[in-house]
């Protein structure tokens, strides 16, 4: 039976008014309502609030009654929330100093989609489509990755100015929630009294994986439901009720499908486990196995039904690219050693966030004593040993064995932050701990000394070990003293009667308190100089300043021509800039990708990353063509130098290598943006010839793509704007040259010299020069043009179209590529200097601008516009293609036409065209019918149950 019990070991009920009516007295707060009454009646001029103290009282009773009837589950919330924030506080996050929590892929991504949502909820946005992602992006698949937890509501209602402060709120929520849930799952499955739920509730919630995943807050919904869809596979199994495993799990998929896929991994495993093993009415047959199978099953379908509206948009959003974006092996192979996986159960373990890293598994000293305790426990049956042995191995052996941990991770290989369902290990463990730890009259105090003596020897082991992340005193000693106190004090409690069991409950919840304060906080000084933590002031003044420059172009361009225009940087915090700054651009990084206009991009000379392009590697043809027409440049006013702010003696305005109209500038007390504009922008929509649809890119050479983009736009013959310079001379300083298959390899003859090739051209015309340097092995060099230093490249998404600019007619011009020490190597396929006809050019965009689409409504979802064509041809957008554009041509709807691999085209005729575009995502109909379906699902089963147990209930009374 379970029993309801605080830390300090007093029934939850004490007090209660429930509890003194049944005993025939009073209840004190109905006593005070009778006084008052009187009172009234006495001394009140009328008798019209009579009822109002009484109904106060009866309010404030019956609210205390509740507080302490569910105070196990309000300490269980706030009291690791306290130690979360009070490590963080030590770590100097904000008020408390300048850290903020974005890191990794939180500082990246996340927050950005965060300042987009908000916006969109704000009503600046649309909530299906996106322009300052790629060109153009459906939204839903962001949503469904990364914010649809209810949790988002908190960034989301709090103010824009406190949006790292909301994001820590929301992360301290999640992390008292998951406590709860495991509270409950303990005391409703496991019979746990309320302290010990509370004990392994605060272990639960700030173990390993949670403090590191908190730089992806959205993984973190699966450890709150997770024990929720564990107790729903019980229910299944012992009472024949679905209804408690249907509805945490459509709220997983809906919160993250792709957590939701490892738990669904995991609730196969979990329910094979518990029927055979764990239910409470040990007997089998198939008939019973197989009718729980189908309820497992058809309630998992319902809960996926009830999710749909999220998960089909989703899928046809991964489909634009995710899927293919690794390719993975499925060869099987060990991923790591077996013996030294046990090292990560001990605190302060803490290796690496990326691909290299091994399984995040801590979850408390204590939890590592009582596991080998589990299996020497009298007081345990042998079947639930085996099985949750069983378990535990099952999620072991997936992440030992590559191929394993590839359906895991949804037949992908996981870009950085390997192992992510390693918080079902933990879970496991915790729950085998907390078994344990209410059964200790089945172990013995020998037995106690001797798996903790084990534990310090193996601890003094590791710290013998030459283990990445391992340290002598946060680790090893930490390991040591900790074991020693929770050996001592599960010794007393055995040794103990009920009452002082209780305190010695409490004393070891206070030390594992301790425990888990030092280990968060070690793990977030660990991250910190892994991948580092960005300063709060950093992002809140350049977000700010950013937002402010864009909103003063948007209200000073007055869009004469009906056109929307695109605004790009020379700068960048992340690629994700635009999102959060509210501007149309290109530069864009997700895992809920499209391949398409990314490779499109790519091709045309743009930094690339696989997930992300980058505006870096612009000329003057992409940014016409692409519509780019604001370009910003930023500069640092002042800086901080420890105590000092070191303020430039001379302000300058930043300059723009290809613009000179400098349009406005905004600046606060540490930097200034400018912001150039570009004369040959084109719209988003414009007349191009027929011949377009049947361009096709090179990979190696972006100035012959851009030739040919720009020439069947304007005709169906081809036009040299981009022409080539001749290399007169090169000249290596401490380098040889080889030949690599079709590239120039060039290495130092003597290590440790400067060595370098230097490339000398004459400059044809006064034209702008830019460059190329194609190559399949990417080892970082470093440019110098004229003596000068010009940029890296490329590794880091450098290999780019760099421009070098404007010189003399015949001016000698030197371009040196120095050849880095770590690298000792650098391999081209080919060196491309070219230079562009900008008479030529200007001439021919001037041509295109005449023709493009006059718009009448512009939202980001609905474009309405009219176009003239002189001829048959293609109406060009720069808009990404993908399912869910209607495009209707005089009211008609005709279907668009896919131009170089990535955009829309539609076909017209020679003549005036009205045209209309809506976006509404693919999936998403389909996806809301499936999930109205499955909410009637899930209302037709919790009626049938009710009437079930009211059947059984009228049984009993009879």
């Amino acid at each position: 039976m379970e029993e309801n019990l605080n830390i300090q070991g007093q029934p939850d009920n004490i007090g209660s008014e429930a509890e003194l009516s049944s005993n025939g007295e009073q209840p004190s707060g109905e006593m005070d309502v009778k006084k008052i009454n009187v009172n009234i009646i006495d001394g009140g001029r009328d008798g019209s609030n009579l009822n109002e103290p009484k109904k106060k009282n009866e309010f404030w009773s019956k609210t205390g009654s509740f507080i302490r009837s569910k105070r196990s589950y309000i300490f269980a919330f706030f009291i690791p929330v306290v130690l979360l924030f009070a490590a963080y506080a030590c770590f100097g996050v904000h008020p408390f100093g300048d850290m903020s929590v974005l890191v990794l892929d939180l500082n990246g991504q996340y927050v950005y989609y965060f300042e987009n949502l908000r916006d969109i909820l704000h009503g600046n946005g649309s909530p299906f489509i996106s322009w300052s992602r790629n060109l153009t992006g459906e939204i839903m698949g962001i949503f469904a990755y990364y914010l649809a937890s209810p949790f988002t509501l908190i960034p989301m209602l709090l103010p824009r100015s406190m949006m790292t402060e909301s994001l820590l709120i929301m992360q301290l929520c999640k992390v008292g929630a998951a406590s709860v849930t495991f509270n409950y799952y303990l005391r409703r499955s496991k019979g746990s009294k309320g302290s010990t739920a509370m004990l392994f509730g605060i272990l639960y919630s700030l173990m390993g994986y949670m403090i590191v995943q908190l730089m992806n807050p959205m993984w973190l919904d699966g450890l709150i439901y997770l024990p929720l869809i564990v107790y729903g596979i019980e229910k299944i199994i012992d009472d024949n009720s679905w209804l408690r495993f249907i509805i945490p799990l459509a709220l997983m998929y809906m919160a993250h499908f792709y957590i939701g896929w490892m738990i669904t991994f995991f609730s196969i495993i979990y329910f094979l486990y518990y029927y055979f093993a764990g239910k409470k009415n040990y007997t089998h047959s198939f008939k019973s196995f197989f009718f729980s199978g189908v309820k497992f099953a058809v309630g998992g379908v319902i809960a996926a039904m009830s999710a749909a509206w999220v998960l089909l948009p989703l899928y046809n959003s991964l489909k634009l690219g995710k899927f293919e974006f690794s390719n993975p092996s499925y060869d099987l192979k060990t991923q790591f050693d077996f013996i030294d996986f046990f090292k990560n159960l001990l605190p302060n373990v803490y290796d690496t966030c990326r691909p290299e890293g091994s399984p995040v598994v801590y979850c408390g000293v204590l939890t590592v004593i009582l596991i080998p305790l589990f299996f020497l426990n009298s007081k345990i049956r042998f079947r639930q040993k085996m099985g949750m042995g069983a378990v535990l191995m099952s999620v072991l052996l997936s992440m030992y064995l590559s191929t394993a941990d590839l359906a895991w991770h949804g037949f992908q290989v996981p870009n950085w932050l390997p192992y992510r369902y390693s918080f079902t290990f933990s879970f496991i463990l915790l729950v085998m701990a907390a078994m344990t730890f209410e059964r200790l009259e089945g172990i013995s105090v020998k037995e106690i000394g001797v798996t903790g003596f084990g534990l310090m020897l193996y601890a003094f082991y590791v710290g013998r070990q030459d283990f990445k992340g391992v340290d002598l005193v946060m680790s090893v000693w930490y390991t040591v003293i900790f074991t020693l106190i929770y050996c001592i004090v599960l010794r007393s409690i055995k040794m103990s009667d009920k009452t002082k069991r209780a305190v010695l409950t409490f004393v070891i919840g206070i030390f594992t308190a301790g425990e888990l304060f030092g280990s968060t906080l070690s793990t977030m000084e660990a991250i910190n100089k892994d991948v580092v933590y960005s300063k709060y002031s950093s992002y809140n003044r350049y977000i700010t300043l950013g937002r402010d420059t864009v909103k003063k172009i948007l209200d000073q361009d007055s869009f004469d021509e009906g056109g929307v225009y695109r605004i790009e940087k020379n700068f960048h915090r992340t690629v994700n800039d635009a999102m959060a700054m509210g501007s149309f651009g290109v530069s864009h990084s997700s895992s809920t990708l499209n391949s398409a206009p990314i490779q499109f991009l790519r091709r045309l000379g743009f930094s690339y990353g696989g997930h992300y392009i980058k505006y870096k590697g612009s000329t003057y043809v992409t940014d016409s063509i692409l519509g780019i027409k604001y370009v910003m440049e930023k500069d640092t006013i002042s800086k901080d130098e420890g105590d000092e702010t070191i303020v430039d003696a001379e302000e300058k305005i930043p300059e723009n290598k290809h613009y000179d109209k400098l349009v406005l500038t905004n600046k606060d007390d540490k930097e200034i943006m400018a912001v150039y504009e570009n004369p040959n922008a084109l719209p988003v929509a414009f007349m191009a010839d027929s011949s377009i649809l049947d361009v096709q890119f090179g990979t190696d050479n972006p100035f012959e793509n851009q030739n040919k983009l720009l020439s069947h736009l304007v005709s169906d013959e081809y036009t040299q704007y981009f022409k080539q310079i001749s290399i007169d001379r090169t000249v290596p300083e401490n380098a040889k040259q080889t030949s690599y298959g079709a590239h120039t390899k060039y290495v130092p003859i003597e290590q440790g010299k400067n060595s370098h090739i230097e490339f000398l051209f004459d400059a044809p015309t006064e034209d702008m020069i830019y460059l190329y340097l194609p190559s399949s092995y990417e080892r970082k060099v470093n440019l110098w043009l004229n003596k000068e230093f010009l940029d890296y490249y490329f590794e880091g998404g450098n290999m780019v179209i760099q421009t070098l600019g404007r010189f003399e007619k015949g001016e000698e011009i030197s371009l040196i590529v120095t050849i880095t020490e770590d690298k000792n190597e650098v391999l081209f396929k080919d060196k491309l200097l070219y230079y562009l006809d900008e008479e030529k050019f200007t001439e021919d965009i001037s041509r295109l601008k005449e023709h493009g689409l006059k718009m009448t409504h512009f939202e980001e979802d609905h474009i309405k516009g009219e176009i003239t064509a002189e001829k048959d041809g293609v109406m060009f957008t720069t808009i990404s293609w993908e399912p869910g554009w209607t495009v209707k041509v005089d009211g008609e709807k005709v279907e668009p036409v896919k131009v170089c691999d990535a955009l829309i085209g539609v076909e017209l005729t020679a003549g005036t065209h009205e045209i209309e575009m809506t976006f509404f995502p693919a999936g998403l109909s389909a996806g809301i019918i499936l999930s109205l379906c499955g909410i009637i699902a899930i209302i037709i089963i919790a009626v049938t149950e009710k009437k079930s147990d009211k059947i059984l209930l009228d049984r009993l009374n009879d």
